[in-house]
C-alpha cells in the first residue's frame, strides 16, 4: 500500500512540474520579432486619438490608427496599447488603415443597486478582473500581433504620435 502511495505521489508531482514548465514556454512565444521606430514624417501614418461622447453615458475611448504602408503586407490581429489589448477592426472603407478601438472608463453610466439584501443587487455589473499585460510599454508605444508562416509574431511601434482629442457634440434637441 505504501508503494502505491509513493508512486501516486511521484506521478502527481511530475504532472504538476510539467504543467508549470508549460507556463514559461507560453510566455516566451510573446517575444517581439521586430521594432519600428516612427519618425516625425510618419505621424500621419501611425497615431492615436482620444475621444469623448457629448452625451451623458455615451462613453469614451482611444482609437489607434496604423497605415498599411508602415506594416507592409502583414495582416494585423491584435493591438496592445496603454495596458489594454483589443482586436483590430476589419480594414476600413479607406482600405489602407487598421483601426483598434479601446473603450475608456470616462462618461459611462453604471446603474448599481446597493442594498443590505443581496437579492436586491441582482443585475449589478460584476467587477472586471484585470489580466496581466504581457508587454512593458511606454505611453507612446504599442505592440501589434500578426501571422507570418502560420505563427503569431509581434511588432513593436515606438514614438506613436498623439492627435488632438475629439469631443463629439451632444445629441440634437428634439
Amino acid at each position: 500500500m505504501k508503494l502505491l502511495q509513493k508512486i501516486g505521489f511521484t506521478v502527481f508531482v511530475s504532472i504538476l512540474t510539467l504543467s508549470f514548465s508549460q507556463c514559461t514556454s507560453v510566455k516566451k512565444t510573446m517575444e517581439i520579432a521586430k521594432t519600428i521606430e516612427l519618425s516625425k514624417e510618419l505621424t500621419t501614418d501611425v497615431y492615436y486619438q482620444n475621444w469623448v461622447a457629448g452625451v451623458r453615458g455615451g462613453g469614451s475611448g482611444t482609437n489607434l490608427y496604423i497605415s498599411k504602408s508602415v506594416v507592409g503586407n502583414k495582416q494585423l490581429i491584435t493591438a496592445y496599447f496603454k495596458d489594454k489589448s483589443v482586436d483590430f477592426e476589419p480594414v476600413t472603407k479607406m482600405g489602407d488603415v487598421y483601426v483598434a478601438r479601446f473603450k475608456g472608463e470616462a462618461n459611462q453610466i453604471y446603474d448599481m443597486e446597493m442594498n443590505a439584501d443581496s437579492i436586491n443587487e441582482y443585475g449589478n455589473k460584476a467587477p472586471v478582473e484585470k489580466k496581466d499585460f504581457p508587454f512593458k510599454l511606454a505611453p507612446n508605444e504599442a505592440v501589434v500581433s500578426y501571422i507570418e508562416n502560420n505563427t503569431v509574431k509581434y511588432l513593436k511601434l515606438i514614438n506613436i504620435s498623439k492627435k488632438e482629442s475629439l469631443a463629439y457634440p451632444s445629441a440634437p434637441r428634439n
